[in-house]
């Protein structure tokens, strides 16, 4: 099963994934970076993001 590291870069910072997620393939980790950009627009700290 492949890994998946979903860096995030805004700005100023960058969080790198140093885990991953394991997933079956490309569109299991394309629907993970859906979920964890909702999460992060929800906090309206980081509303600007799009």
């Amino acid at each position: 099963m492949p890994r998946y590291y979903f860096h995030i870069y805004s700005h100023d910072d960058e969080y790198s994934d140093r885990t991953g997620e394991p997933l079956d393939d490309d569109a299991q980790a394309v629907a993970m970076a859906h979920c964890i950009v909702s999460e992060i627009t929800e906090d309206p700290e980081h509303r600007e993001i799009e």
